[in-house]
Parts: C-alpha cells; structure tokens; sequence
C-alpha cells in the first residue's frame, strides 16, 4: 500500500530538522578496517542541497530546487502539493529508514564499494549496517563525497566488502581539525590502533 502524501510530509518534516541539527554544514570521517586489517578513511559531507535526494520524493525543480526544498523543510512552508510519491515504491522503502540515517554517525557500522545486480541506482560508497545505509558519491566537481541515496538494505548485501568502521569522527565544515568521536567500535583494542599519517592527531576512545 502506497504511503500517503500527508504521512510522507510529516516524516519529511521531522526528518529535516534532524538532518539540520546532526548533519547540515558538517563532515563525517569513518576510519575503517581493510581486507589487510589496515585502517583507511573516507570522508562525506553533508549540503542543504542534498536533503532532497535522501527523501525519494518527485519535485519539479525548475520551481523548487534542492536548497529551496530544504529551506521550505525547515520553514514548515513544505505542503503535499509540491511533491509527488514514486510509482515503483522508492520512497516508502526511503521514507522508512531515514529518520534512523540522519543521526549523528547515520548509524553505520560498516562501509564498502557498491556492488548490485538488483538495485537499480548510481552510487559509489555505501555506509551503514544491516538494516538500512547511506550511499555517498563524488560531486560533480570532483572535490568532496556527498550523499545521494538511503536504502533499505544490508550493507553486507550491496558492496563487494563490508568492512568494519573502527570509527567515526564529525565536524563543522569550517573547522580545520575533528575532534568529536560521534561512533567507536565495541571490543575493540585501541592500543594496537594504527591511524593513517595524515590522522595522527584525532583522539581515540577513553579506555
């Protein structure tokens, strides 16, 4: 059963002001475990403008573009008039998993390259856990990975390796540094941690 437009505006609604509070104008650095048992990094981050692509909701740009989509979000100026629900069911299955995604660390236990026969989108990283992830692609300047999908899926099911994140860092765009530890992996021995150069400086969990 089709999810009805009035139900979608509130989640809509809601959802806006936590992606506002947790993510909007803010980086994300997962460090995580590779196949060797290295750590690695990839870091996001997350636009007014990208809230939009996150909800699977059908508007018409040429009025309302991304940012103005947000701003109305925000304003609680958003009506069920100015989108429309996916025919093929994209946005009930979105709709469901975001409001656990817009958290402070999306909730992701795990990240991995994107690899599906059976989910028809374009993405090329994907972060989260079991139950629902995040997909991240590379901005059409090539400068910085931004989010432009959720899915209820198993990360493990949808990337060629999920590997497991040690940690996740957060920070406002305009700060040099992170500082804030938003996700720490259970059991872990942070004496044998061994961060990549250009991270040295990040602290580690209290022992």
């Amino acid at each position: 059963m089709a999810i009805k437009k009035g139900d979608a505006l509130k989640i809509i609604l809601e959802t806006a002001e936590c992606y506002e509070k947790n993510l909007r104008n803010r980086n994300l650095l997962f460090l995580y475990e590779d196949k060797h048992h290295n750590i690695d990094s990839y870091e996001v981050v997350f636009e007014g403008s990208n809230f939009l692509h996150l909800t699977g909701l059908i508007v018409d740009k040429s009025t309302m573009p991304a940012q103005v989509f947000y701003q109305r979000c925000l304003a609680k100026r958003l009506s069920v008039s100015d989108f429309e629900i996916a025919a093929d069911g994209t946005t009930e299955l979105k709709l469901e998993v975001l409001p656990q995604l817009v958290s402070t660390n999306l909730s992701a236990r795990m990240i991995g390259n994107f690899f599906s026969n059976r989910v028809r989108l374009y993405t090329e990283r994907i972060a989260g856990s079991v139950h629902a992830c995040m997909g991240f692609v590379t901005d059409l300047h090539g400068q910085k990975n931004v989010p432009n999908t959720v899915l209820k899926q198993d990360v493990r099911d949808i990337t060629k390796r999920a590997n497991r994140i040690v940690l996740t860092y957060r920070k406002a765009i305009e700060e040099e540094l992170y500082t804030e530890i938003v996700y720490s992996a259970k059991k872990y021995d942070w004496d044998k941690l061994r961060l990549p150069k250009r991270y040295k400086y990040l602290p580690l969990p209290e022992k």
